[in-house]
């Protein structure tokens, strides 16, 4: 039991970064092939200065998600990808009379919940965050 246990707290944090990741990185990508679109979309859903916000959203999305995936800098790349989400729901899922946007809300928050998983624990043991580091003691000099 105790070896399942160690693997598991070894490897389910780096697979639970591979399963969330490529949701934000194919959706940032999206965004900026269709970035136009999204900008238009953006404003009529109320979004304040659409333009500059998308291009911090998909900023967000594209280099968090990989910050998140690699296990560097998590616990803010995992920050900010929840302050994302929020806003997301916020602006494009509150209508909680359409069953649609409710699904979609409360998808978010459990991706919320698992990110905030990263912000307190960090991003496990097979990431950048614990990569074993050298000795960085300074030769003497003579």
């Amino acid at each position: 039991m105790m070896l399942i246990n160690q693997l598991c707290n070894k490897y389910f944090p780096l697979i639970g970064r591979i399963l969330i990741a490529p949701l934000f990185i194919y959706a940032g990508i999206g965004k900026t092939l269709n970035f136009t679109q999204t900008a238009g979309f953006m404003g009529q859903a109320g979004v304040p200065l659409p333009t500059i916000l998308l291009t911090i959203g998909i900023l967000i999305e594209i280099f968090g998600s990989l910050f998140l995936l690699l296990g560097y800098k998590t616990k803010w790349a995992a920050s900010a990808l929840i302050v994302f989400t929020a806003l997301t729901i916020y602006y494009f899922h509150s209508n909680f009379a359409d069953q649609t946007q409710l699904v979609n809300a409360f998808k978010n928050l459990a991706i919320i919940a698992g990110l905030l998983m990263y912000t307190v624990h960090g991003a496990g043991a097979l990431s950048f965050d614990n990569r074993p580091h050298k000795n960085t003691t300074p030769i003497s000099s003579v």
